[in-house]
């Protein structure tokens, strides 16, 4: 058994770390499915600021007259 080339070792190492990186996915992607149960889907309203000038239903002011 001494006699086996790193590379079999190198090649179980690299299959564990694709196994482990595979259960990651998994949980996070049961974790993302359990929060939008939990929140309910995005139903893109949007609440705009009135104090943002950026918002898209604040109106802006008039452009200056520039003469």
């Amino acid at each position: 058994m001494a006699g086996r080339s790193s590379t079999t070792f190198k090649k179980r190492q690299k299959e564990l770390a694709r196994q482990d990186k595979q259960r990651e996915k998994t949980a996070k992607r049961e974790q993302r499915k359990q929060q939008k149960i939990m929140h309910g889907p995005d139903d893109g309203t949007y609440i705009p600021d009135e104090d943002d000038p950026f918002s898209p239903n604040v109106p802006m002011a008039p452009p200056e007259d520039r003469h």
